[in-house]
């Protein structure tokens, strides 16, 4: 990174270039950039059907990496978080004194002056994070939201396509939450979700134990007033929680009726309720709207 992010303000800048444009993260920032007005090119190492989705809306595309990619007249470069200091692209914007932002210091900038809901956890968080956008959306609540999937289309919101990314009109920020690296911590939740932690990323954590700190310095940022969607019997996280505000969504009354199957997406959308329910949506209408939640599409990386 270029600076201290904290200072820089993303409604100042007109173009930007993305590079690692493929994953399905930058991509989703990518198409928020696009509904703001700003002129957005991008690089990846091969193209795809994401890309070639970004391509139809007007996006400049470079297939393989190399310095001539970066225009001129670029003022912020995004990067992945698997894009090394070693891209070319990224050291040519260095070189050039252009503000760098990775993909989760965009999301702090986004989450401090919205109110945010962040899903985090070792599994479940795609889907979790597509179901709050889901009943956010069917309350008429106008989230704007980045989904680490691509999502169904909802044409009667105004999703008419299957995408990553929603353009919201209200201030809440619906949002995946990604623990490697500990990327998550750019983040300020209002609500933090966290659906379970087991061990993951060990290329990157020492231990469970070295998870779970990463998991208590995120409850550590979240807002004055702020709550933990969370199961709160749960050993693993008992430690992680201590002091913050909890919603049990263990303690769920409704009964599900749900479109996808199995225990643990029943666990999600537990969680996704209770989310809501911090969010002003009551547990009868967030669980009418999963009743025809879709899934998602797919997977993808930063």
């Amino acid at each position: 990174m270029s600076g201290d992010s904290a200072q820089i303000s993303i409604d100042t800048f007109r173009r930007v270039h993305c590079i690692g444009i493929g994953g399905i993260g930058v991509s989703a920032l990518a198409r928020m950039f696009l509904s703001r007005g700003v002129s957005v090119s991008g690089s990846d190492q091969s193209l795809s059907e994401i890309t070639a989705m970004l391509e139809e809306k007007g996006v400049r595309l470079h297939e393989g990496h190399d310095v001539k990619n970066v225009p001129g007249d670029v003022d912020m470069v995004v990067y992945s978080p698997a894009v090394g200091e070693e891209n070319l692209e990224y050291d040519e914007a260095k070189r050039r004194g252009v503000p760098l932002l990775s993909y989760p210091e965009v999301l702090g900038l986004l989450s401090r002056n919205m109110k945010t809901v962040a899903v985090a956890g070792t599994h479940g968080k795609t889907t979790t994070t597509a179901m709050i956008a889901h009943i956010a959306l069917k309350a008429g609540l106008s989230p704007t939201v980045i989904a680490g999937s691509l999502m169904h289309p909802l044409p009667e919101y105004g999703v008419s396509e299957r995408t990553n990314f929603i353009a919201g009109k209200s201030d809440i920020l619906i949002v995946e939450a990604c623990e490697y690296k500990r990327s998550f911590l750019a983040l300020h939740p209002d609500v933090l979700v966290i659906t379970n932690i087991e061990e993951d990323h060990l290329d990157y954590y020492a231990d469970l134990a070295d998870i779970q700190s990463a998991f208590s310095a995120l409850v550590s940022q979240i807002k004055e007033g702020g709550s933990v969607v969370c199961h709160p019997k749960d050993t693993v996280i008992v430690p992680v929680v201590e002091g913050a505000e909890i919603i049990d969504y263990g303690a769920m009354t409704k009964t599900l009726s749900l479109k996808v199957f199995g225990k643990h997406n029943e666990e999600n959308a537990r969680a996704a309720v209770s989310a809501a329910r911090a969010l002003g949506v009551s547990e009868e209408v967030a669980t009418k709207a999963l009743n025809d939640f879709p899934g998602t599409w797919r997977r993808g990386e930063y």
